[in-house]
Order: C-alpha cells, then sequence, then structure tokens
C-alpha cells in the first residue's frame, strides 16, 4: 500500500475537480478567450467532396487555404 488513504483519495479527487470546473476560492475573474482553431477548405470538391445537403454555393469564400 502507498500509504494514501481513501479519505485523502476522494479529498484529492474533490479537489481536483472543483479546480476544472473553476469552482476555486480566487475572487471572480474576467477571463478573455481566444479561439486559436482554423478553418480551411478547398475549392477542389471534386477531390474532397461536400457533405450531403451542402453545395459550392453554400461557401463565403470561394477556398480558403492556409
Amino acid at each position: 500500500m502507498n500509504g494514501v488513504t481513501r479519505r485523502e483519495m476522494l479529498l484529492a479527487a474533490g479537489g481536483a475537480v472543483a479546480g476544472a470546473a473553476g469552482l476555486t476560492a480566487r475572487p471572480a475573474q474576467k477571463r478573455d478567450i481566444i479561439d486559436a482553431h482554423v478553418h480551411v477548405w478547398t475549392s477542389d470538391i471534386e477531390r474532397y467532396p461536400l457533405a450531403p445537403g451542402f453545395r459550392r454555393e453554400h461557401f463565403w469564400f470561394p477556398s480558403y487555404t492556409i
């Protein structure tokens, strides 16, 4: 046995869940969120077909590549 009691394990797990959920004792802060993922698409719909129900006219731009 590694010396960790059931009670200590439950307290640690509860603290981890509370921390992940933002339920800490810190004062409220303004949080800026940055959407850092990239949307790219090609105009080559022959090689990369569109999902059913979508057409080329649904594109905002003909292509959006890196």
